[in-house]
């Protein structure tokens, strides 16, 4: 085995087991992964530390030099690995095929759990809850213009709302998850014609079920309620 394919055995061995250290310390790989990086860098590093086992099991399997023995074993790591891989794109795709059509049945579901709110004091303390969640990110993009407050929406707002029928609530297991605000516009300005059109004043989703299609089931509620 001739010293240039030792030393780049080493280099191999010393970044595969480099690599997957930075990606364990970064939580970023997943266990099996880790154990083939670690094993492939220990046979590199084996193979390229003792170059008397690569010429043994080459004389053992009739292989003419050592380096068409290392070939065949990195040609068969890159193979297995590519196989797992095939393997877990396979699984993935089948989950988020059931992912897309458990969201596509949620959504539905939640559509039509939108409805009218009540006046009821716990209704505009959850409500308040959520506008709070999004007024917090207002105050900390642009704290030059947005106060920290208690209440976003207050009492006499909230009903107005109610009584002009421009909020609506998204429910899911009974608990208010989300809202949207709305109000019709009308349009008369000089050389423009006249038309009305919805105004969404605001949508919220609660951080803990956000990027479950709740937006979306909101947004389109608006669309719809606004033709």
């Amino acid at each position: 085995m001739s010293v240039v394919l030792r030393i780049a055995l080493l280099i191999a061995a010393i970044f595969s087991v480099g690599w997957i250290t930075y990606r364990i310390r970064k939580s970023k790989v997943r266990l099996e992964d880790t154990l083939f990086w670690i094993v492939t860098g220990v046979i590199l590093g084996v193979l390229g530390l003792f170059p008397s086992i690569s010429f043994w099991m080459s004389s053992l399997f009739g292989f003419q030099s050592p380096s068409n023995f290392i070939f065949l074993i990195m040609i068969c790591l890159l193979f297995e690995k590519v196989l797992t891989i095939s393997i877990l794109h396979s699984q993935t795709e089948d989950k988020y095929v059931i992912l897309v059509a458990e969201m596509a049945l949620r959504c539905t579901d939640l559509e039509k759990q939108i409805k009218e709110l009540e006046k009821k004091i716990e209704d505009l303390e959850k409500v308040n809850t959520l506008a709070k969640q999004v007024h917090e990110m207002h105050v900390a993009w642009r704290p030059d213009l947005y106060l920290r407050v208690e209440e976003v929406i207050q009492k006499e707002y909230f009903e107005s709302l109610i009584e002009n029928e421009e909020i609506f609530v998204a429910k899911l297991e009974n608990e208010i998850v989300g809202y949207v605000t709305i109000s019709m516009q009308e349009k008369n300005h000089h050389g423009l014609k006249f038309r009305k059109y919805l105004k969404i004043d605001a949508i919220c989703v609660d951080e803990k079920w956000r990027e479950k299609g709740i937006g979306n089931a909101l947004l389109n509620f608006a669309k719809d309620f606004g033709k």
